[in-house]
C-alpha cells in the first residue's frame, strides 16, 4: 500500500516541527511500507527528498490562502478555523460561496491527483482541517487537548482558537481511520471529550528528536558559550514565550533565591512572542527584582546549538501548565541534564522517577528544588540514571513496531470497506 505522509509544520512551531521531522526519519528506517510525503511547506522539509518521493503543493496553496484574503466572505455563516474561514451552516453546493466552492475544487483536484498516485492511506502528522478535505481515509495525530483542560489560558481560548479546535476535532477525529496520540493519558482524553472508540486510538510516546547531537567536542560548547556570553552554570527552559509555558514562576524563584544569597542564572530559548506580553513580563519582573543579568534571551537557535546548552546546563526548568507529554523532558534525559518540572497529571507519567516535581503556581516549592538539584550531586545522579531507564523503555525501533501495528490496523479497515 501507497501511504502519504502529510507534513505541515514549519521551525517556528517548536515541539510540532520536531515531532514531525523525527516521524519522518524513522520512517526512512521502514521497510515494510511504501511512503509519499504531501506538504504545502515544502522549504521545510526539502533535506528529506533523497528519503522519499515528494509530492508539493506549497505553490498551488500559496495561491489558495491569497485568494481567500481578497474573495467577499459572508461573515453570517463563518467561523475561524486555524486561521482559516470555513463555513458550517450551508447545507450543500448550491449554498456554497465564491470561496468554498474554490475551495471544494481545490481539494477535490488534490484528491484526484493523490488518487492517481495509488495513495490510499494519508497519515496526518499534526493537527488539520485539510484531513476531511481531502476524500482519502487518514490517520489524524493529536497532541494535546489542553484547551479542553486549561481554557483560562488565552493561547488556546481567545480569538475563536477554542472554538476553531473543537471544530476542528469534531469534524475529523469520527470520521478519521485511526488516530496517533503521546500518551495513555491523551488517548483518556480523546476518549472523555470525543466519546471515540479506543480500539482506534494508537498511543505512540515521544521520542528524543532525532538531530540531537550527543558527543559535542569541547571547541563547539566553548564557541556557543562565548557566542552568547553564557556563565559556567546556569539552569535552562527552552520554551516560545506562551502563558501557559510559566516563564514568570522562574523569576520569582530566582527572586527567592537572590534574597538568600544564592545567584541562580537561567538561559530561555524559543521565540520571543509578543503577542501576549510575556517577554516583556520576564524582563519588567527581572529588572524589579534586580536579577537582569541573571537572565538570558537566546530566542530561536539551531540544532547544534541545542544540543550544546543541554550539555552545558546545569538542570532543565520547565514548570509548564501544559501536558500530557512534552519533548523537553526527553532531551534532557538523552544529554544527562537532570530536570524540574510541573507535578501534573500526564506530565509525571512522562517523567515518572526522572524528575523533581513542583507545583507550577508555586516559586517557594521551585526555588527548594532548584537549591537541592544545585547542590546535591547524589539526587542528580540519581535522576540522570531514572532519565536513562526511561527512554531505554521506549525506543525509535519500539516507534517503528507500533507505527506498523497502526498501519495494519488501517489496511484491514480499508480491506473491509
Amino acid at each position: 500500500m501507497k501511504i502519504g505522509i502529510f507534513f505541515s509544520s514549519s521551525p517556528d512551531s517548536g515541539g510540532a516541527f520536531q515531532y514531525q521531522t523525527t516521524f519522518l526519519d524513522i520512517l526512512k528506517r521502514d521497510e515494510n511500507n511504501e511512503f509519499f510525503i504531501i506538504t504545502s511547506n515544502f522549504r521545510d522539509i526539502e533535506m528529506y527528498k533523497n528519503d522519499f518521493p515528494i509530492i508539493d503543493f506549497s505553490i498551488f496553496y500559496y495561491f489558495f490562502k491569497k485568494l481567500k484574503r481578497v474573495l467577499p466572505i459572508d461573515e453570517n455563516k463563518k467561523i475561524m478555523v486555524n486561521s482559516n474561514i470555513l463555513d458550517i451552516s450551508s447545507s450543500g453546493k448550491n449554498n456554497l460561496n465564491i470561496m468554498e466552492r474554490i475551495s471544494h475544487t481545490f481539494f477535490s483536484i488534490i484528491t484526484r491527483y493523490l488518487k492517481s498516485k495509488d495513495i490510499a492511506l494519508i497519515i496526518y502528522l499534526g493537527p488539520t482541517i485539510i484531513a476531511h478535505k481531502i476524500d482519502i481515509p487518514y490517520v489524524f495525530t493529536v497532541y494535546d487537548l489542553q484547551h479542553r483542560i486549561y481554557s483560562e489560558f488565552p493561547e488556546v481560548s481567545k480569538n475563536g482558537v477554542y472554538e476553531s479546535r473543537e471544530y476542528l476535532y469534531w469534524s475529523s477525529l469520527p470520521k478519521s481511520l485511526a488516530i496517533i496520540t503521546e500518551s495513555s493519558i491523551g488517548k483518556e482524553d480523546i476518549i472523555n471529550f470525543y466519546g471515540i472508540d479506543d480500539k482506534k486510538i494508537f498511543s505512540l510516546p515521544l521520542l528524543p528528536p532525532s538531530y540531537l547531537q550527543k558527543n559535542l567536542p569541547e571547541n563547539i560548547l566553548e564557541k556557543v558559550k562565548v557566542t552568547y556570553s553564557l556563565p559556567d552554570h546556569f539552569l535552562f527552559y527552552p520554551a516560545n514565550f506562551w502563558p501557559h509555558k510559566n516563564h514568570v514562576l522562574i523569576i520569582e524563584a530566582l527572586n527567592i533565591l537572590k534574597k538568600q544569597d544564592i545567584c541562580v542564572n537561567i538561559v530561555f530559548t524559543g521565540s520571543l512572542l509578543e503577542e501576549y506580553g510575556i517577554y516583556n513580563k520576564i524582563k519588567e519582573l527581572s529588572e524589579k527584582y534586580e536579577i537582569s543579568q541573571q537572565v538570558y534571551y537566546l530566542g530561536r537557535i539551531g540544532n547544534q546549538e541545542m544540543s550544546a546548552l543541554y550539555m552545558l546546563a546545569s538542570a532543565l526548568v520547565m514548570p509548564t501548565f501544559f501536558g500530557p507529554s512534552n519533548i523537553p523532558y526527553l532531551e534532557a534525559f538523552y544529554f544527562n541534564c537532570p530536570v524540574i518540572t510541573s507535578d501534573l497529571r500526564g506530565i509525571r507519567e512522562q517523567v515518572q522517577d526522572g524528575a523533581l516535581l513542583i507545583d507550577p503556581t508555586s516559586p517557594e516549592e521551585l526555588s527548594e528544588s532548584i537549591k537541592k538539584i544545585m547542590s546535591d550531586e547524589a539526587l542528580r545522579g540519581k535522576l540522570i540514571a531514572n532519565g536513562h531507564a526511561i527512554l531505554e523503555k521506549w525506543t525509535y525501533e519500539d516507534f517503528s513496531r507500533g507505527l506498523n501495528v497502526l498501519i495494519r490496523y488501517c489496511i484491514n479497515q480499508i480491506s473491509d470497506v
